[in-house]
């Protein structure tokens, strides 16, 4: 095994290079495992001063994991797994990574596959040999067998695999590089087949790894192919012509497809004249735009024995008047010598100009990995962004890494620079941001990157309340923008200044002077600012139940957009706006203000708008008590919000899909939505979703009984909301705290809570809000033949039908019929009323309040001693309870307990 670097060696070594800085010393050795071991001193500190098991740690192109044992036996090629502990989900596995180098305490690491949106650095890492099956989801998966060209995974539909989905096989001993597609074309509940689509290598039957490619309909490409006569040129011989048919540029692209779920079409131009250079471009537009083609490709002569000609792309600008811009495309050093090389490198660059990261990732690091060589600088920059866009910042590091080894220390150019940006700002990673800030300082060429460094510091520490230190990086980002003369930039940080000036009422004199110049800025800036803040301080207004308020601010906001043609700015706009219509003026006013709104934003520059307006319909299908409706619906909206990649609208739908599984008492699938909610909300860092998770899920636990549960995720709740000063989220924990005391018994401590929640709701001018925290209260009371009490249900369930909620109107009719039983002792009416109340709730898939019924029912049967017919019913209900999870409801009546019925409690339970 290497000699590594303990800790002691460690600390030697920075106190050595200290004193040499004072006293002089040689000059620091330029080899390359003494430029690693200096890039990782930060690093391996941070790790050893926290790290009490194996860590990761970033350096600043390279992953280690520190605080292994001496012996540890984490030899090359085997395989890590990476997890962080989570706020709300507890420990959650985030990458697979394999050891690439080891030593005495630590180990090197590269990324094989990485959660999108989550960082590894800080995770622990822990060695996976292989003989337990990895639970990573659908993200990761090895191969159980091979026959033909079907392959068997070891996954299947209890991870999420579904039927399309497309996975990459990669290499046992280097797993950076890919082998091949494969396509699953059958899911069984624990594996999946899958066909071979495309192999790069031969892997044979092998026990390999594959990964999951990320299931969203790539955009479509159109090339058009121009060969352009070189002038002068010598006619090729008849076997180079043959050759050039056979492996020319065209017939590289057609090749292969440019991307599952996508397309690459290629057109062949006819031979084209060259003429002086800006007819050339003129020419090749036209004949690209005829064929209706988004990028152009041009190549004079052919590609034979010979070097080949440059080759030159160009994305076809929409405006006619608007010149193309050529940019070479970079291919192997000996084109034509290995015709998987050209047709890798080519396909690989068309991708990224594309916007097909997916396939540009694939396809590049195919071209990397190939014996042949020839993998370019530039190719190498294009990887790292393409790895970037996907969220694998684990696997951009390694392409990095490879790009800074080109270049000496102090000669690595800008766009090293801005990687390293992109990617530690991605991953949240404060220290390598003050590297950089610092680089920035020492080398004018950086300004630019010392910058976007400042500007990402700012946004995280101010996302962490470190107010203080954001303040202080902002004073200095706006001196560095104005040396750089970026206007762009200095209105940036004008907004993000006021943002930090936190709520008006609570400024400090030091505040006011920055809240006065925001509003200036707001009343005189750019249409894209002014609609930012519209729709925060919408939000805010929301949150704090000034709806009249934040409808003025987001139907600004919504202007604003549809001035600027900002699709995914007015899409957050369009569940929010629908939300605050319900409120205020009910579900069925909501609906026609929807329907003329939709008019507004048709067609495919509006898709993701008309996707959030779908969102709000089937928000309003729920509250309609159309759950059958709603159910399809959300399923169509997430397939389409996950094929286009549309995280914030995927995670508004499964939430809904949560609501839809609560009420429907479909417990199954509502838990793996709102694991998945869970996930999808930690891993976009969403604080508000997270704290809603929470409410969720003390939701789900109450109503299958685990009460302890249930309370524990309100507390958690309750403490989210309240970090974020969210007001309404707060009320809502304490109404679920009501409900789960009330179903404890503790019937003081559930009115104390509903009590604080009806304030809450009186404070935010929620009338709903009240009206659910009433309800709580009326069930908790034990006068139940109180005619003041009745009066009271009345009207909540007027309200509830002006409103057009039936679900909540059918809950308070239920308390209502029970109240007046307990005035009447109607035993025939009010088994009449319920019944009819529970055939409602049957029909409308309101599964608790059918469950509730019935079990109302049995009580009324108890009450007239017809114990026969109330056992039948008890039993029934159990059903439905144990239907939602619940399997030991008892038989009791809380609401209603005379003398007589308190007396037959024993009997009626022993039966």
């Amino acid at each position: 095994m290497k000699r590594g670097w303990d800790v002691h060696s460690l600390f030697a070594w920075v106190l050595l290079t200290s004193c040499v800085g004072v006293f002089g010393g040689p000059e620091e050795p330029q080899d390359k495992g003494a430029r690693r071991k200096t890039g990782s001193v930060s690093c391996f500190n941070r790790a050893y001063a926290t790290a009490r098991q194996p860590t990761v740690c970033h350096t600043d192109d390279a992953i280690f994991v520190l605080g292994l044992p001496p012996n540890h036996g984490w030899r090359r090629g085997s395989r890590v797994v990476i997890s962080q502990e989570k706020q709300w989900v507890g420990a959650q596995t985030v990458a697979v990574a394999w050891v690439v180098d080891n030593f005495e305490t630590a180990a090197k690491i590269n990324v094989i596959f990485q959660r999108k949106g989550q960082t590894v650095e800080g995770g622990a890492a822990t060695l996976y040999d292989g003989s337990k099956r990895l639970r990573f989801e659908n993200y990761y998966a090895h191969m159980e067998s091979r026959k033909g060209d079907r392959v068997t995974l070891n996954i299947g539909k209890y991870d999420g695999v579904v039927v399309g989905d497309y996975y990459e096989a990669r290499k046992q001993s280097e797993p950076d590089y890919p082998l091949g597609l494969v396509r699953v074309i059958r899911v069984h509940e624990m594996s999946a087949e899958a066909s071979v689509e495309e192999e790069v290598e031969d892997f044979g039957t092998e026990r390999h790894e594959f990964v999951l490619r990320t299931r969203t309909t790539l955009p479509s490409i159109k090339v058009a192919v121009a060969a352009v006569p070189r002038e002068g040129a010598v006619p090729p011989s008849p076997e180079a012509t043959k050759r050039d048919k056979r492996e020319g540029l065209a017939g590289k692209l057609r090749a292969r497809q440019a991307a599952p779920d996508g397309k690459l079409e290629v057109d062949e131009f006819p031979s084209t004249p060259s003429g002086d250079p800006e007819t050339l471009l003129q020419r090749l537009a036209d004949g690209a735009r005829a064929r209706k083609a988004s990028q152009v490709v041009w190549t004079g002569g052919v590609c034979a024995t010979e070097p080949c000609p440059s080759i030159y792309y160009a994305d076809v600008p929409k405006d006619p008047k608007e010149p193309l811009v050529p940019k070479p495309l970079l291919v192997p050093s000996a084109m034509g010598g290995d015709a998987a090389d050209d047709q890798s490198a080519l396909l690989g660059q068309i991708a990224y100009a594309g916007k097909a990261y997916e396939e540009a990732s694939y396809r590049l690091r195919a071209w990397a990995g190939s014996p042949h060589g020839g993998f370019s600088s530039e190719a190498l920059l294009q990887l790292v962004d393409a790895e970037v866009q996907l969220g694998q910042f684990g696997r951009a590091l390694i392409w990095l890494q490879e790009f800074g080894r080109k270049y000496d220390r102090a000669a690595k150019p800008p766009s090293y620079y801005h990687a390293r940006v992109r990617i530690a700002c991605s991953n949240e990673n404060l220290w390598e941001l003050d590297d950089l800030r610092e680089e920035g300082r020492r080398r004018p060429d950086l300004k630019r990157a010392q910058l976007e460094a400042s500007e990402c510091a700012i946004e995280i520490n101010q996302r962490r309340k470190n107010r203080a230190t954001a303040l202080d990086l902002l004073s200095e980002a706006r001196v560095l923008a104005g040396e750089l003369g970026d206007q762009d930039a200095l209105k940036r940080l004008a907004a993000r200044e006021a943002e930090l000036a936190d709520h008006p009422g609570r400024l400090d004199d030091g505040q006011k002077e920055t809240a006065a110049e925001y509003e200036e800025v707001i009343a005189t800036g750019e249409p894209q600012a002014r609609a930012n803040q519209s729709l925060r301080l919408a939000r805010k207004g929301s949150r704090s139940g000034d709806l009249d308020g934040a409808l003025e601010h987001l139907k600004r906001a919504v202007a604003l957009y549809k001035e600027t043609r900002n699709d995914a700015g007015l899409a957050e706009c369009m569940p929010l706006l629908v939300g605050l219509w319900r409120s205020r003026d009910g579900v069925e006013q909501a609906r026609k203000r929807l329907v003329a709104e939709r008019r507004t934003v048709k067609g495919p520059a509006w898709r993701r708008s008309e996707l959030g307006l779908q969102i709000g319909e089937a928000s309003l299908d729920l509250h309609a008590g159309k759950i059958a409706r709603a159910r399809k619906q959300l399923v169509k909206l997430l397939s389409v919000a996950r094929k286009s990649q549309f995280a914030e609208e995927e995670l508004q739908i499964l939430g809904l899909q949560v609501e839809q599984a609560l009420i429907a008492g479909q417990m199954q699938q509502g838990q793996k939505a709102l694991d998945q909610y869970t996930r999808r909300a930690s891993d976009l860092r969403r604080e508000p979703e997270q704290a809603h998770a929470c409410l969720l899920g003390g939701r789900f636990a109450l109503q299958e009984g685990d009460s302890k549960l249930a309370k524990e995720q309100a507390q958690r709740a309750i403490h989210g909301y309240d970090s974020l000063d969210d007001e309404a989220g707060i009320a809502a924990g304490k109404l679920l705290l009501g409900d789960v005391h009330r179903e404890l018994g503790n019937l003081d401590a559930s009115r104390r809570h509903y009590e604080a929640a009806d304030r809450k709701y009186e404070w935010l001018n929620d009338e709903e809000g009240r009206r659910l925290a009433r309800l709580g209260l009326f069930a908790t009371e034990k006068g139940r033949a109180d005619g003041g009490l009745r009066d009271h249900l009345q009207s909540i369930m007027t309200f509830y039908k002006r409103k057009g909620q039936p679900r909540e109107h059918l809950r308070a009719e239920l308390q209502f019929e029970w109240a007046a039983f307990a005035a009447s002792r109607d035993h025939a009416r009010t088994l009449r009323k319920l019944k009819g109340l529970r055939d409602q709730a049957k029909r409308s898939e309101f599964a608790v309040l059918r469950a509730e019924a019935q079990m109302l029912i049995a009580c009324v049967h108890r009450d007239a001693r017809t114990h026969p017919l109330a056992r039948h019913e008890y039993h029934l209900a159990r059903d439905l309870y144990a239907a939602m999870g619940r399997h030991d409801q008892l038989f009791i009546c809380p609401e209603l307990r005379t003398n007589r019925a308190a007396a037959d409690d024993g009997q009626d339970a022993q039966h």
